[in-house]
């Protein structure tokens, strides 16, 4: 199975646009309750989970790739 990196990249950029955005949420004061507050942290650390699975994804692909 072969897997297109331009789509690895296409999906991190997506999440990085998703971090970004929650980012905002979270330092404009968004969050009025301890528990949204938790919400979106949580968000935000799924997303850079995924983000760095991905990333570790691409660079084993560039490797295999590469020899």
């Amino acid at each position: 199975m072969e897997i297109d990196l331009d789509a690895i990249r296409y999906i991190r950029r997506k999440f990085e646009g998703e971090r970004a955005r929650f980012m905002e949420i979270l330092t404009g004061g968004s969050p009025k309750t301890y528990d949204e507050y938790k919400e979106v942290i949580g968000t935000i650390r799924g997303l850079a989970l995924g983000d760095q699975i991905l990333s570790d994804l691409e660079t084993t692909l560039r490797k295999n790739q590469d020899e």
